[in-house]
């Protein structure tokens, strides 16, 4: 039996690590294969595969590390999507690392939390899934100890049935901004970009979207730049009002410092919408030839992409670009190449 440990739909109501099990989970509807899910606040989505409600199990919390002691003889492969494993050594325990996002940036008590969590997880790995090749990069130089051959890369996905360009596209005067501004976004590089003289003359505004409501010292920015009302902040959209924000918007820019892999850029080249971004970690692996990359420490440099794109015949080569780069790309390949893998751990390849 294959245990799937469904523990990040109730961490999180949304975000690119729902969306890679989400994708698991619907490819293994299609599957014949002995499978079981941990019941999460979203059970009743997965009604045709077999469910274990949580108090069947017994959890022992030894100082922070996460066992998941099960008395089901026939679990043989457990993949849990947040750092739990499986006590039984007659177990298979799959990790999936998206980012190194912890170690690079962050400090006190939560980062040592996820890291010990993390080593745990690995050192108990009979297999690991890196969304990315730099993830899978900096998986090996952060843990110089693992052996190279469990290691997997298995891509993010695109959802094209939602993220696509609509018949009744009609590009605004904006730029967009997506997902989380933690210091690794490098928010702060688009703000100054907007505050040049080139974008004020252009009346062009910002639609930010995610990420919680602006920060104080983000705030305070915008101030100090006169760009105040050149914002339009929008906390909680559908994935249709995105797809519209992106078909509708100049580009989307992402200048990120690190990414482990990057799914915004994804989405706005499925959606017909141009990237403005970094040429840092991930995002090249995501982006391919059809990225308008920058400085992500000189904001000055992303103007010459702005003036290209307001070229009809220069946007339409980087939306067709986008378009041919999505396609490499979709959640039923991350869903089949990860079932593909529990099938070779059971030696039924």
């Amino acid at each position: 039996m294959i245990l799937l440990d469904n523990i990040i739909f109730d961490l999180q109501n949304y975000g690119g690590v729902s969306k890679v099990w989400d994708s698991i989970l619907c490819e293994l509807k299609n599957q014949k294969l002995p499978i079981a899910i941990i019941a999460s606040s979203q059970k009743e989505k997965y009604s045709n595969l077999k469910s274990l409600d949580v108090n069947s199990f017994r959890f022992l919390p030894i100082c922070i590390k996460r066992y998941l002691c099960i008395r089901n003889k026939d679990v043989m492969i457990f993949h849990s999507s947040y750092f739990r494993v499986h006590y039984s050594k007659n177990v298979k325990n799959i990790v999936t690392i998206h980012d190194f996002v912890y170690e690079k940036f962050e400090n006190g008590l939560s980062k040592f939390i996820h890291l010990s969590q993390k080593k745990h997880a690995l050192k108990k790995a009979s297999a690991i899934i890196c969304v990315s090749n730099n993830t899978k990069k900096d998986l090996l130089e952060y843990h110089s100890w693992i052996n190279p051959d469990i290691v997997n890369v298995i891509y993010n996905g695109v959802d094209k049935s939602i993220y696509k360009p609509l018949d009744s596209k009609a590009s605004e005067n904006y730029l967009l901004s997506v997902g989380g501004r933690n210091i690794h976004k490098n928010f702060n590089f688009t703000l100054k970009l907007m505050s040049l003289s080139e974008l004020k003359q252009k009346n062009i505004k910002l639609f930010i979207v995610g990420g919680g409501a602006l920060t104080k010292n983000e705030l305070l920015l915008t101030k100090q730049l006169g760009i105040t009302e050149k914002l339009v902040y929008k906390d909680s959209v559908s994935d249709v009002e995105l797809n519209s924000l992106y078909n509708n918007a100049l580009a989307l820019v992402y200048p990120s410092f690190y990414e482990g892999f990057g799914i915004p850029p994804l989405e706005a080249m499925s959606a017909g919408c141009p990237v403005i971004c970094s040429s840092l970690s991930s995002i090249p692996e995501v982006v391919g030839d059809a990225g308008l990359y920058v400085d992500c420490n000189n904001p000055e440099s992303a103007i010459p992409h702005i003036n290209t794109l307001s070229i009809k015949a220069e946007r339409e080569v980087v939306i067709k670009k986008g378009f041919k780069q999505a396609d490499k790309f979709s959640w039923k390949k991350t869903g089949s190449q990860t079932v593909a893998l529990y099938k070779k751990l059971l030696n039924r390849v």
